[in-house]
């Protein structure tokens, strides 16, 4: 099976033209900025003659810290094509999210930091702080286009370095405890992506819409591998753009004519609550046809209230795609259409939506606090396995042994502990929450989304 780079060259070799990504406003369905399969490939070339240039070995780590944008690609392949490992990061501004860059930056020990020029002398001064040889790579310095030639005479002699078997790291949220870093193989993006395409119906003449982070996992393997793995195309925003103009999101979607677009619950909830309708002018969502939801859970009065809102500009209900996944899967475990009547049922009084079937080549398993596998109908904690499991953990062999059921002693040997409470009915997931959270009052389990629901 070719890896990810492989895959970049053979689209920048069959259609070197084809606008793979976009990014910036548009108009008159123009995008602002467009990179194709051919520019993406050059602009990786000439970031791993950078990273080489400087000393920048195979196995090592190369942080990206950019905007959402075409350079955050460009840094992901171009960290792969000098054999590296990418590690996808925040936008160097985030001074919010200081102390969990700290912590990757400390496990991973990076050979290079990705960075805007606006952010060159901050980063240096941090790496100083915390000791770390690490060189910083400034992204506008990255058009050069005898480097890249440089570079590929070297990939045709075979004197290019070995692609790493991880394609990337993807650390986790740590929200609940310190964040780690999964390690996402090329052979688990080649088997998400094909996931995701059988599941969302994709070949290459999909096109989407991404507002979500790169560094997250939806953003990068749902957004920028799999546009590639399948030669289609994405229009990238900002995050902050979504939360300044959510209107911006279905206008780009009308505007670029693109069939897929998504997000959590949050999204679809904030052009709900901030969208008017003078802002929809002209605006047509007839052709959204994969609206994806991975929220867990996800709501089911979220998606009333969206597709009441919007289907006077063409939006359909059916178009909504509820799906569960998470980093140490690649992405995608389940997924499904609201076409399909047995996606939302009420259980125990209240309205649940199913995140869909298990994709192909997943098994899944729902066990109890005693490691034993309920029937269908029975709440319990959701365990997955498949050629989409990650490796594990960098740096942490015990939680790759607790998570990815690696130790010796592991009553389900191969199974990913989710960490998530859900039931099966009739084929279907749904995922009502995380078991670290589950509150339990009067022998009931209540998870904070329906405290908050119910307090209003």
């Amino acid at each position: 099976m070719p890896n990810r780079l492989e895959t970049l060259w053979a689209r920048a070799a069959e259609r070197p033209d084809t606008v793979a990504f976009s990014a910036g406003a548009v108009a008159d369905g123009v995008p602002a900025r467009t990179l194709t399969y051919a520019g993406l490939a050059d602009r990786a070339r000439s970031l791993a003659a950078h990273l080489d240039a400087a000393e920048v070995a195979p196995g090592d780590r190369v942080i990206v810290m950019l905007p959402n944008g075409l350079d955050y690609v460009t840094a992901v392949y171009g960290a792969m094509a000098a054999g590296a490992i990418a590690v996808p990061l925040f936008p160097p501004d985030a001074s919010k999210h200081r102390d969990r860059v700290d912590s990757v930056l400390l496990e991973t020990r990076p050979a290079a930091v990705v960075v805007p020029r606006s952010s060159a002398d901050a980063t240096w001064a941090r790496l100083l702080e915390l000791r770390l040889d690490a060189r910083v790579i400034i992204v506008e310095e990255l058009d050069d286009d005898d480097r890249a030639a440089q570079f590929l005479d070297r990939s045709d002699d075979g004197a290019a370095p070995p692609v790493h078997e991880l394609a990337f790291l993807q650390y986790t949220s740590g929200s609940t405890s310190a964040p780690k870093g999964v390690m996402v193989g090329h052979d688990n993006v080649a088997a998400n992506s094909a996931a995701i395409g059988e599941v969302f119906g994709h070949d290459d003449t999909a096109s989407g819409v991404c507002w979500l982070p790169l560094y997250h996992d939806m953003g990068m393997v749902g957004s920028v591998f799999h546009t590639v793995e399948i030669g289609a195309r994405c229009h990238l925003m900002d995050p902050s753009d979504l939360l300044r103009r959510p209107a911006n999101w279905l206008r780009a979607i009308s505007e670029l004519g693109v069939d897929t677009a998504g997000g959590p619950n949050f999204g679809f909830d904030w052009c709900v609550e901030q969208i008017r309708d003078d802002q929809l002018d002209g605006v047509d969502l007839s052709g959204w046809r994969v609206a994806y939801n991975g929220s867990e859970p996800i709501s089911a009065a979220t998606i009333d209230r969206f597709a009441d809102r919007f289907a006077a500009w063409g939006f359909d209900r059916s178009s909504f795609l509820p799906c569960y996944g998470l980093a140490e899967f690649t992405l995608l475990v389940t997924g499904g259409s609201l076409a399909d009547p047995s996606m939302v049922r009420t259980v125990d009084g209240r309205p649940l939506v199913a995140s869909g079937a298990p994709v192909a080549g997943t098994e899944l398993r729902v066990v109890d606090d005693h490691e034993r596998c309920v029937d269908d109908g029975e709440f319990g904690q959701i365990l997955v396995a498949g050629p989409d499991r990650a490796a594990g953990y960098w740096n942490n062999t015990a939680a790759t042994a607790a998570t990815f059921g690696t130790g010796p002693d592991d009553p389900h040997p191969g199974f990913l502990r989710t960490g998530d409470i859900g039931v099966v009915l009739d084929g279907q997931l749904f995922v009502t929450g995380r078991a670290k959270e589950i509150i339990v009052v009067r022998g009931r389990n209540l998870h904070p989304h329906e405290i908050e629901e119910a307090a209003g």
